[in-house]
C-alpha cells in the first residue's frame, strides 16, 4: 500500500510539475522568437541546438550533465528529469525501491531506457537532493525476451575468474549454475543488459528481495555485484509506448 501511494504521489507531482513547465518554456520560447525576429546576428551553433533539442534550456543528456560539480548528475527533481529526458529521447524502464552496490552505496535505482538508440542508465537516488548516472547499459531485454541460456562461458573457472568486480555474496559459478539456483529458490528475471565494461547485468526479483549477478564477457564468471530490499518494478508499457511515465521515490 505505502508503495503504490508513493507511486500516484509521484506520479501526480510528475503530472503538475511537467504542466508548470511547459507553459513556462513556452512563456520563454515565445520571448524567445521575439527576441530572435529582432536580431540580424548570425545563428551559433547553441542555437541550433536549442532548435533541436525539446526542451534546450536544460542538459541534453544525463551522462554529460554536471551537478554540484559532480558529472553525470542533475537536481533530484522531477521537471528537471522530465526535461532531461525529453531531450535525451530516454523513458522510464521501471524502478527498484532499495539497491546496494558495493562502492556506490544504497539508493532507488530508477532505469531510464532509449530504446530507439539502445542505450539507457540506471540512476542513484539517494535522496540527497540530486540524481546521478550509476551504470551506463546497452542492449537491454525484458523478462519476455531473456534467453538466460544465451550465455557463453569457459570450460571450467577458476578464483581469480571471479574478482573482476566487487561482490555482494561470495558465491560465483556459471550463468547457468547460479541462474538456475535463484530461479530454484523462486526469482524471476527482470531484465539483462551489458554494463560499460561490456559484461552482462541480469536482475532476479523474488521473495521480496532482488540481486543483480554480472556475468564476465570473456570467461563468463556470474558473480552477485548488487542485492535490493524489494523487488525491481517495471512498468505496464514497454519505453517505447510510456515515454512520460514516473519513476518511485521511495527513500527507505
Amino acid at each position: 500500500m505505502k508503495q503504490e501511494f508513493m507511486t500516484a504521489a509521484r506520479k501526480i507531482g510528475r503530472y503538475l510539475g511537467v504542466v508548470a513547465l511547459s507553459f513556462s518554456l513556452l512563456a520563454c520560447g515565445g520571448e524567445a522568437d521575439a527576441a530572435s525576429n529582432n536580431s540580424t546576428s548570425t545563428p551559433t551553433a547553441q542555437t541550433a541546438q536549442e532548435r533541436v533539442l525539446p526542451f534546450p534550456s536544460f542538459p541534453a543528456s544525463f551522462e554529460t550533465s554536471v551537478y554540484q560539480g559532480q558529472q553525470g548528475c542533475i537536481p533530484d527533481d522531477n521537471r528537471y528529469e522530465f526535461a532531461v529526458m525529453k531531450n535525451e529521447g530516454m523513458s522510464d524502464f521501471g524502478v527498484h525501491p532499495k539497491l546496494n552496490i558495493p562502492g556506490k552505496g544504497v539508493f532507488v535505482m530508477p532505469l531510464f531506457y532509449n530504446a530507439a538508440k539502445d542505450y539507457g542508465y540506471l540512476m542513484s537516488q539517494k535522496g540527497d537532493g540530486k540524481v546521478c548516472v550509476a551504470e551506463k547499459i546497452t542492449g537491454l531485454k525484458t523478462h519476455e525476451q531473456l534467453n538466460l541460456m544465451n550465455v557463453s562461458h569457459a570450460a571450467a573457472l577458476t578464483p581469480e575468474d571471479c574478482t573482476f568486480a566487487p561482490q555482494v555474496v561470495n558465491l560465483c559459478g556459471t550463468f547457468e549454475r547460479i541462474s538456475a539456483r535463484l530461479i530454484n529458490a523462486g526469482y524471476s528475471q527482470d531484465w539483462q543488459a551489458k554494463d560499460s565494461s561490456g559484461n552482462t547485468m541480469t536482475m532476479f526479483s523474488g521473495t521480496g528481495q532482488s540481486w543483480i549477478t554480472t556475468t564476465h564477457a570473456k570467461t563468463g564468471a556470474t558473480i552477485f555485484t548488487a542485492a535490493g530490499q524489494g523487488e525491481f518494478v517495471k512498468y505496464e508499457e514497454s519505453p517505447q509506448q510510456q515515454p512520460n511515465q514516473p519513476s518511485l521515490v521511495a527513500k527507505n
